[in-house]
C-alpha cells in the first residue's frame, strides 16, 4: 500500500516537473522543455543560478508557433558574467489574444565552485482588444539552485511564480505556480 501511494506521489511530482511551458528559444525547444540545467542567457527564464555559468552575451530569440502571426513571440536578452556572479537583463513580446510585454531582471551569485543560486524579477504588462481581459500589470519571481556535480552532469532545482499573480479579478486567473527539477 506505501509503494502505491509513493508511485502515486512520484508520478504526480514527474508530471508537474515535465510539463514546462513553454520554451524559450531553440534548444530548449529541442530538449523537450526540459531545459533547468542549460546553461545560455536564456537561463533568466528557466533558472537564474545558470546565468552564473553562462559567457556575457546578447542574445535574440524569434518564434513564430504554428506559422499564425499572433502566436509569434521575440525577446532580447543581455547577460553580464562575473568571476562569482551574473546579472541579466530581458525584454519580451508575445502576442496572442492577450499581448503580453515582459521586462525581467535577474541576479545569480556562486557560492562556491560548484553551486550557484538566482533570482528573476519579472514585470508582466497584459493588454487586449477583447473585452474579456483588461489591461492589468503583476510582479512575478523566479528562483533557482544549480549544482555543477562534474565537468558532465548537473542538477538544478527552479521554482516560477510562486505566489501566483492574478491576471484579471473576474473570473479570477492566476499564472500558474511552476516547479522544475
Amino acid at each position: 500500500m506505501i509503494k502505491l501511494y509513493f508511485f502515486t506521489l512520484i508520478s504526480f511530482v514527474c508530471t508537474q516537473v515535465y510539463a514546462n511551458y513553454p520554451p524559450y528559444d531553440a534548444v530548449t525547444t529541442s530538449l523537450g522543455g526540459s531545459s533547468v540545467t542549460y546553461i545560455s542567457p536564456f537561463s533568466i527564464e528557466f533558472n537564474p543560478a545558470n546565468l552564473c555559468f553562462s559567457p556575457s552575451k546578447i542574445s535574440i530569440n524569434a518564434q513564430n508557433r504554428y506559422g499564425i502571426r499572433q502566436y509569434s513571440k521575440v525577446q532580447l536578452i543581455g547577460n553580464y558574467s562575473l568571476n562569482k556572479s551574473a546579472i541579466a537583463i530581458s525584454y519580451q513580446a508575445e502576442n496572442g489574444i492577450v499581448l503580453n510585454q515582459k521586462i525581467a531582471l535577474a541576479f545569480a551569485k556562486k557560492f562556491n565552485q560548484n553551486l550557484a543560486a538566482g533570482v528573476t524579477i519579472n514585470f508582466n504588462r497584459f493588454s487586449s482588444q477583447n473585452a474579456y481581459y483588461q489591461s492589468n500589470n503583476i510582479l512575478t519571481f523566479n528562483a533557482g539552485l544549480h549544482y555543477q556535480i562534474n565537468t558532465k552532469n548537473s542538477i538544478g532545482f527552479q521554482i516560477e511564480n510562486p505566489n501566483q499573480s492574478q491576471i484579471i479579478e473576474y473570473p479570477k486567473e492566476n499564472l500558474p505556480a511552476r516547479i522544475r527539477l
